[in-house]
Formats: structure tokens, sequence, C-alpha cells
């Protein structure tokens, strides 16, 4: 079986290739160890017309270079009949998912096509970390390809050489940092949610500066200001315990949210150290906030994504993949303990795979009595409820009769749900 994250999407469902009678093609041999370029777009959707001869043009462009082999481009149909996709398909010089692939709703969830025509660029590696978001500018900034695959600079090139402290006039050297972990936290004083959550950020940065097993040794993290003038951004400052880059940098600031698709705020990310082979920094974690606001960052540091947690902390998964919940509120502490050691020892068998990730409800806490109200669950029962949502798949669900909830039992349910449910609005 492939390890390769893309391959894996697109499992035993073969691409076409229009241009070469409607063939069919095995997408681990078209696209393993290759840069690969997703095109949402539909016949429906004028943009995507005025978009596509371009696209197609820059397309044929690009494999008459040297580099011919080093990409591939799959157009993932947004088409509403099937005629239309025909139609729209028929001069495309590229694979295309088949009108009738049923995870092309997973591939527009993972790679945030919420508009069209939308275009991403992901890497080679079987991982399939996306180099760029923006493709269809950068396809109309750069018609030639002279900058393919627009991957961003690097941190070094990005980061200004000197950060902010809490001590007046004392700056820090960014190239001190490279040994450490580095938090970015995208905020303004201008934002409730911001206002909310600084304070909260600011006493987890101290105490995790003041844990043996972390400490200044271990991480550092940078506010990056999106307020709207300098005096509300030092205000704003004087109120946190952490580094900041300076206010002026507004070129750096905007390419760090750029290159962290920083859509809203307040965003949290991790990096690791820079890695000696890239020159660059991993991202570790973007969505860890929960953890902040549970207070178990000294315990999860360096906030690595685990396969399981706590449904009041959960963040942009449930849209993103696949969630398996038990609910299991009115359960006694022993009863809620044995819920969640088999959710963890479920999540991380060799059966759980890597599409799915494993949540537990014991309090009312966060987003839980909303997705009851979603699930139509709002009757709190005695006995754990087990459910899996799949909101990519145009939020559909999978609600289970067993409340024997062991780890085995778990992964069952994952392997054969039963009916399918959609959420209603």
């Amino acid at each position: 079986m492939s390890t390769d994250e893309l391959v894996k999407i697109f499992g035993e469902h073969s691409l076409i290739s229009p241009s070469n009678g409607g063939a069919a093609v095995k997408p681990a041999d078209a696209l393993e160890g290759k840069i690969v370029m997703l095109y949402f777009s539909a016949h429906w959707c004028p943009p995507c017309r005025q978009f596509t001869p371009k696209l197609i043009e820059f397309y044929n462009n690009l494999k008459a270079k040297n580099n011919a082999q080093d990409f591939e481009l799959i157009y993932v149909t947004m088409d509403n009949t099937e005629a239309e996709y025909t139609e729209y398909t028929a001069n495309m010089p590229w694979l295309c998912v088949s009108y009738t692939f049923p995870d092309k709703h997973v591939l527009a969830t993972k790679f945030k096509a919420q508009g069209i025509p939308h275009l991403v660029v992901v890497e080679s590696d079987s991982e399939r970390s996306v180099i760029t978001m923006e493709g269809t500018t950068e396809v109309q900034v750069d018609a030639s390809g002279s900058k393919f695959p627009w991957r961003s600079p690097s941190m070094a090139e990005l980061m200004p050489a000197q950060l902010l402290t809490q001590t007046p006039g004392q700056m820090v050297a960014y190239d001190s940092l490279k040994d450490k972990y580095l938090m970015l936290y995208f905020s303004a004083h201008w934002c409730p949610p911001c206002r909310g959550f600084t304070p909260i950020l600011s006493k987890a940065y101290s105490d995790l500066m003041a844990a043996p097993d972390v400490g200044p040794s271990k991480f550092e993290m940078v506010f990056v200001s999106s307020d709207q003038d300098e005096k509300t951004f030092t205000e704003y400052f004087a109120e946190m315990t952490f580094c900041a880059l300076p206010y002026a940098d507004r070129e750096a600031k905007n390419a760090l949210s750029k290159r962290f698709g920083i859509s809203g705020i307040p965003s949290l990310l991790i990096l690791g150290p820079v890695d000696p082979s890239t020159g660059d920094r991993p991202l570790i974690n973007d969505s860890f906030r929960g953890s902040i606001e549970s207070g178990n960052h000294v315990a999860d540091f360096p906030f690595e994504p685990k396969p399981f947690g706590d449904m009041a902390n959960i963040g942009e998964e449930i849209n993103e993949q696949k969630c398996l919940m038990v609910f299991h509120e009115n359960g006694d502490d022993d009863e809620q303990a044995e819920v969640m050691d088999a959710i963890k020892a479920a999540a991380t068998s060799a059966e759980a795979g890597d599409d799915v990730k494993y949540f537990w409800a014991v309090d009312g806490k966060g987003l839980i009595p909303r997705i009851r109200q979603a699930l139509e669950m709002t009757s709190i029962s005695d006995n754990p409820t087990m459910v899996l949502v799949d909101l990519p798949d145009q939020g559909s669900y999978y609600k289970s009769s067993v409340t024997d909830i062991t780890p085995e039992s778990i992964l069952e349910f994952v392997t054969n749900p039963g009916t399918k449910h959609s959420i209603s609005g």
C-alpha cells in the first residue's frame, strides 16, 4: 500500500486522461515523486472558464521545459452534471478525477477550496505538504512559470534580524533562536476573541518558561500583530509576556500570514528548531489552542499532533477529516476514564489508520453542546454514545448502537459504520 498521502485519498479510483481518449491512469503511477497541482474548478463558474485557458497555456509551456516530468496537475471537478464535466474536460491536457469520484469533497475540504477557481500546489514527498494555496494568483503573476513551484522564502529570509522583548530597549537576535521551538501568535487588540485568549496564552508562556523540562532553552514565542497602528500595538504588547515582531516590519508580517495561510485571528502555531538540511523550520502544529486553554500546555509541549483528544478542545479537525466521537457526560469518573483509555488505545493501534481522529466528550464544554444539537442528540443518555462524523463528505455522520466501548468496538464501528445520515442546515 502506498504511503503517499494523496495517492491514499484517491485509493483504487483511477484518474482520467482526456487527451488520451479518456484512458484510466493509476494515481501511484502518475503522481508518486512529483510535485502536484490540484485544480478545483467547474464549468458553471464564469471565473473558472476565464482562468482555465490560461492554466492550459501555463501547463503546456511548463511541460515543454526540461522539468516536464517533475510535476502533474489534477482537475478536481465541482461540476453539477456529468454533461458539463465532459464538455469542460474535453480539452484539458492534464489528468482529471472522474465525475463520480466520491471523495472530491474530502480533497476540497483538506485543501481549503472554499471558492473556485482554486489551485493548490503540494510537495513531491509522501506527506504532501502544501507549497502554496495561491496557485491561481501565481499563474497570473508568473505566467512563464519561472518561479514555479512558488515555494515561500525560508523563515530565516522572512524574519527580521532582531525581535522585540519585554525589556524596553532590549532586542533578541532571531538567529539565536535557531535551536529552539518557535511559536507564532497572530493577534490584534481590536479582535475580541484575541483579547480573551491573550491573558491565557501569556500565563501559559510563563508556565512553560518556568517548567524544568521546557524553559527558555527550549522555545520562544513571537507576537505577530494585525493591529491598525503602532500605538495600539505597543499598548497591547505591554499586556503580553513574550517577544514580538517589530510593528514597523509589515512586510514580514504579511509574508508570515501568507506562508501559514492565516485567514483569521487569533491564530497560534508552533514550528520546530531550524533543520540544518533545509535551513528552514518544520511546522509542528497549527491547531493547539485547546491545549493552552485546557491548561495542559506543560505536559503537551511541544504540541505534536495526537490522533485523540477531548472534544471540548476540538478545532479545525472536525471540518477536515473523519472524527470518531464518544459522548459520555453522565458517566462517573471510572466509566469516563475507561472510555478515554479505549479511545486512546484504538487511535494508536496499527489498525487505526491516519484518516480519522478520535475524541471523547465527558462534559458540556466547548463545542460539545453545538455538536450534539447538529447531530440531533440533545438528550444525554446514561450510556455512552458513539458517532462517526464526516463533515468533508457533505456533512455526513453515522451513529452506533453499541454501548460497550472498547478499542475493538471502536475500530469495528469506524470500519463498518452502518447507515449514513446527513446533518441538516
